[in-house]
């Protein structure tokens, strides 16, 4: 019985997560870069805090997106550094961050065989 329990409860996870990536932004909550930046200052108090200019970030419906630019940069570099800026999102803004989505393009020079 306890396997049935457990399996219901992966389903209706499942279902909630796929819930939050709902098509109609009528009832969707969105927050775009520039929103992402004022919570960003106001959670962290450093009135300079910004991001990078080469990662996309959206949160709609509790979902963080980030949309890597530049997959193929040096990654000590601002712009490269992705999971350093989801960790400072998700540290500091843990109350709109429920899920995260990373999605990028694969340079056609790596995909040619």
């Amino acid at each position: 019985m306890a396997a049935v329990k457990s399996d219901i409860k992966s389903d209706d996870s499942r279902l909630k997560a796929l819930n939050l990536f709902s098509f109609d932004d009528g009832d969707s909550v969105i927050l775009g870069r520039d929103k992402l930046i004022s919570l960003l200052k106001k959670s962290s108090k450093v009135s300079r805090a910004d991001l990078p200019r080469d990662i996309d970030f959206i949160i709609k419906n509790g979902v963080l997106k980030v949309h890597i630019k530049t997959l193929l940069q040096n990654m000590q570099v601002n712009s490269a550094a992705f999971e350093g800026w989801i960790l400072a999102l998700k540290t500091w803004l843990p109350e709109h961050i429920n899920y995260v989505v990373l999605d990028f393009e694969i340079p056609e020079h790596l995909t040619d065989k």
